[in-house]
């Protein structure tokens, strides 16, 4: 941002690494790290052989790429490449960054930065030792994509380019399902009470915990709404189809 290159302004203050980026394509308030990943160099680790592979053989969905799909898993990586674009404008595709810049000047790369930033923190979705919300994995639930005719009627929507689908937002339907921010689930587990897309470890939850509380969040939203939702985070571990919610990626360690 001080050099003024823009195309990954809106993922400041996500907590993670260069090489998980590309595994879930990661992405926030309206822009996916895919719109600059030019390629990355990656272990086979079933030949033990290294390739680079360029952007267009990744797969890349929402939140879904070749490597947390159909090859989860298989690859360890090691580099990415990304062209990010000499003096561009911001993007301001999402709400909370429209209204907080409103009609005024055009905001710079660092303004809008340090809004993403500032906005992430109110939300709990920051780091931050001395929050209690912010101890989450983040957004738990993708925003699922449906037909026009099962968008509920007061809800909020994106249009999905080249298609009729459109894109719900999941904190809409969890919370107007009746899971308010803070609500407690199971064990030690809650929602954050900053965010209805987080769900908190409170003390001492288990693992288990928190796959149960995610299967009764999407419960309830099935229940309201009859929309599935599905979990964003990677399941480690030798977990068994009874345990896990609906939609769950698993990685074996």
């Amino acid at each position: 941002m001080e050099h003024g290159l823009g195309g990954i302004e809106c993922l400041a203050g996500i907590p993670g690494t260069v090489g998980a980026t590309p595994v879930q394509n990661v992405g926030a308030y309206g822009q996916d790290v895919s719109e600059t990943l030019v390629s990355l160099r990656a272990l086979d680790t079933s030949t033990l052989e290294i390739s680079e592979i360029p952007s267009s053989a990744c797969g890349f969905g929402y939140r879904q790429s070749r490597f947390n799909s159909g090859e989860s898993g298989r690859w360890l990586i090691l580099s990415v490449t990304f062209a990010l674009k000499p003096g561009a404008s911001p993007a301001l595709k999402y709400a909370d960054l429209q209204k907080r810049f409103g009609e005024g000047a055009p905001p710079s790369l660092l303004d809008v930065y340090h809004a993403v930033r500032d906005i992430r923190g109110r939300k709990g979705m920051v780091v931050d030792p001395a929050d209690p919300d912010s101890r989450s994995a983040g957004s738990f639930f993708k925003n699922p994509v449906v037909g026009q005719e099962k968008k509920p009627t007061d809800s909020p929507g994106w249009p999905i380019a080249g298609t009729e689908d459109i894109k719900l937002p999941a904190a809409w339907l969890i919370e107007k399902a009746g899971l308010a921010k803070g609500t407690p689930l199971v064990g030690g587990v809650g929602i954050s009470g900053k965010h209805p897309l987080a769900l908190v470890n409170r003390g001492g939850a288990t693992a288990l915990d928190v796959a149960e509380s995610a299967k009764l969040v999407q419960a309830r939203v099935l229940d309201a709404w009859g929309i599935a939702i599905h979990t964003e985070p990677l399941f480690v571990g030798p977990w068994t189809k009874e345990n896990l919610p609906e939609g769950a990626t698993v990685i074996l360690p």
